[in-house]
């Protein structure tokens, strides 16, 4: 994965708590990117790396957006985000940043013809946001866009989206306002106000073969995933991705992975904190999603190797690595997001 220095170009107050920025590569070099992906930006002055979601792309530059990750209001001396602090607090125009990428797994698939749903609560809508951007110039393509918030105040891109809703015949749009203010005009600002639920979603689309695509904090993403699954649409045309670490609790099949747990030829997995012992299970894709299906939950953020979160000490065993890392993993150690073991092994967890 290549790191690039980019220039800030411009800088935009979304809204009260959120900032977007525009990079441009200093080399001049191209701004590829699949819609949903987002930049590792690099953050030496605090010795950390955040990912943030392209918001937008044109070839020439990013735009990144970010919001300002304050402490919770009934947690006041909890850890406030410091990645977005920074870049709210000290990032502006004529600034240079590196970042890696674009990276990421959320990604619209661009190959597929099916008629698309494009679902997001708060500032999940940034990655959304490219999707849509993209799909307004497909014209063919159904595209449906859900999008939750708390109010007006905290409604970001409305202008950029209602812009592309009415260019796109194919783009049909539903705001929600989980509590509007008094300013918010039902029918001009927003279509309905409280939660996205299964009524809302059976009225809203017809019935058709869809892709969905979920973005939004942990639960909003729990609460459309379950209605999703309660609609009947398989685990396989549900994409998402959360904004802070979180997984969701996804439905088990019934009677369990019953192969799994009796098989003599899958390798332990044994956590030294709790000093429990598990058979690992290889329909799961990594040692993260593993430790969270026992309730052993590592610190992570973006779950796919580049930003080094969830970096553990491994005690004895092996593993293997099946994606790309942009860290030089620290000795003795692993990236759970994105390795499985080969052998009976022990973690630091």
């Amino acid at each position: 994965m290549d790191k690039r220095e980019y220039l800030v170009t411009e800088r935009q107050q979304v809204t009260e708590d959120i900032v977007s920025f525009v990079l441009k590569p200093s080399n001049g070099a191209i701004c590829s990117f699949v819609p949903g992906q987002y930049l590792v930006v690099d953050l030496p002055a605090l010795g950390l790396r955040r990912e943030y979601s392209i918001s937008f792309g044109d070839g020439l530059s990013y735009r990144i957006t970010v919001k300002r990750e304050a402490a919770p209001k009934d947690q006041p001396d909890a850890p406030i985000g410091q990645g977005s602090n920074w870049l709210h607090d000290h990032l502006t125009v004529g600034d240079t940043i590196s970042a890696w990428g674009a990276s990421g797994g959320f990604q619209l698939d661009r190959e597929s013809s099916r008629p698309v749903v494009l679902m997001s609560g708060g500032v999940g809508i940034t990655p959304v946001l490219s999707m849509l951007h993209y799909l307004s110039r497909q014209a063919s393509r159904p595209t449906w866009f859900v999008h939750a918030c708390e109010n007006g105040d905290q409604h970001a891109y409305a202008d950029e989206v209602n812009a592309l809703v009415a260019q796109a015949d194919n783009i049909h749009k539903h705001i929600l306002y989980r509590e509007p203010l008094p300013k918010d005009i039902k029918g001009q600002h927003y279509d309905s106000s409280g939660l996205v639920n299964k009524t809302l979603m059976q009225a809203l689309l017809p019935l058709d073969n869809y892709e969905f695509y979920l973005c939004g904090p942990k639960g909003f993403m729990q609460a459309a995933y379950d209605i999703l699954v309660e609609l009947g649409v398989a685990d396989e045309s549900i994409n998402y991705e959360f904004f802070g670490p979180a997984t969701l609790v996804k439905a088990k099949p019934v009677g369990g992975n019953q192969a799994v747990r009796s098989t003599k030829q899958q390798p332990k997995v044994s956590f030294t904190q709790t000093g429990a012992t598990y058979t690992w299970d290889p329909e799961l894709e990594n040692l993260l999603d593993f430790a969270e299906e026992n309730n052993v939950f590592p610190n992570h953020s973006c779950r796919f190797g580049t930003c080094g979160t969830c970096a553990t000490k491994l005690v004895s065993g092996e593993v293997e690595y099946f994606q790309e890392t942009i860290d030089d993993i620290p000795p003795g150690h692993v990236l759970l997001c994105s390795c499985a073991p080969t052998m009976d092994i022990e973690i630091e967890q």
